[in-house]
């Protein structure tokens, strides 16, 4: 997900997740995505899972 972000000149911030201490199904990412799952995006206009991250980036979001 980082080299498409950075083909698409998008700014994002890159966030290190503790998977073993379970940091992924904290309230604050399952905010974010709430089954858990990485990679994942919070933005205004978008707030997916990867699959569909790519095709909102490309489509200008």
């Amino acid at each position: 997900m980082q080299w498409y972000l950075e083909g698409l000149d998008v700014s994002y911030e890159f966030v290190l997740l503790d998977m073993q201490q379970g940091k992924h199904l904290q309230p604050d990412f399952l905010s974010i995505n709430p089954i858990g799952k990485v990679p994942a995006i919070a933005s205004r206009e978008l707030t997916a899972k990867s699959y569909a991250l790519r095709a909102g980036f490309a489509n200008g979001l």
